[in-house]
Parts: C-alpha cells; structure tokens; sequence
C-alpha cells in the first residue's frame, strides 16, 4: 500500500510540473506573438513595392489604374472560401475601379473548374501550374494570397485574406 501512496505523490508531482512547465511555453508564446514583427507575415513583395507590370500586362492587356492580384491553389482548404468571398466583394472593387486578376495554380490531374466558375464574376483567371511564373515573379510563396497595387504601381496592401486588405475606398 505504501508503494501506491508513492506512486501517486511521484505521478502528482510530475502532473505538477508539467502543468506548470505548459503554462511557462504558453506565456512565453504570447509574449513573442505580441512582440513579433509584422513584416514577417507579409505576403508576397514589401509594401510600397513597384508593380511587374510586364507580367501582369502580358497576361491581362491591362493599361493601369488599381490591381488586386489574388493567388489561389486547388490543393489550398482555404481557397474556396477566400474565393467566394473575392467574388461577393468584386462589384464594389471594379466600381471602385479595381481590376482584379485571379491566378489559379494547379497539378496535373486536378480540377480547376470549381474555383474558376465562383472566381469568374469577379474578373479574369489565370491558370498555371504551380507554383508558376506568375507566383514566382510577384514573390507569393503560399496561398490564399492577395496583393493589392494602387494607380501608381505600388503595392499598397497585402494579406491572406481578403478582409485583411481594407482597401483605400476612391470617393
């Protein structure tokens, strides 16, 4: 009997411990996320980037004003999502004059057609396998990603999430 008793008190103090072990990782996560730089979840260029417009003009035949460039994948789970959402807001982009150009990446074997039909509406799609030139040349290392260049050619807001832009509204 004495040895369960022991047993139980070498068990609760690992419990113990450990407890409080998880709760030192815990805060110090927190403290780092509220510490860490915002720059290192940047997708895509650093703001105030220029425009390749050589690669997007070649593509779109686009001749300027605002661009939103949105990355998506077959194999992203967050994709389809992300597209609908594009999709419900591309009326009030385009009145804003905003073109949008959706670069879809894909594998061989894999169906485009889904997120292609809920992304049309919004504007043009792009297909390429991936990751593609498109993604290499505007520096997009995952999706969803969403690059947003104003009338001059620079990149004014990014994110990976279309809410995470709050784009300019033009009066």
């Amino acid at each position: 009997m004495t040895l369960l008793y022991a047993l139980v008190a070498v068990l609760t103090v690992a419990v113990a411990v450990d407890l409080l072990l998880t709760t030192a990782v815990i805060r110090r996560l927190r403290a780092i996320e509220e510490h860490r730089d915002p720059g290192l979840a940047a997708v895509g260029p650093p703001l105030g980037s220029a425009l390749p417009a050589e690669q997007v003009d070649r593509v779109t035949g686009r001749t300027g004003g605002p661009l939103l460039l949105a990355f998506f994948s077959t194999t992203c789970k967050y994709c389809p999502d992300q597209a609908d959402r594009l999709a419900r807001r591309a009326t009030d982009l385009r009145r804003d004059g905003v073109q949008i150009l959706s670069v879809v990446t894909t594998t061989p074997g894999e169906d485009v057609a889904a997120l292609a039909t809920v992304l049309r509406p919004a504007g043009q799609v792009v297909t390429e396998p991936g990751p593609g030139e498109l993604m290499a040349a505007f520096g997009v290392l995952g999706t969803p990603a969403f690059l947003y260049y104003d009338d001059g050619g620079i990149l004014a807001a990014s994110g990976t999430t279309v809410d995470d832009l709050r784009l300019p509204v033009r009066p």
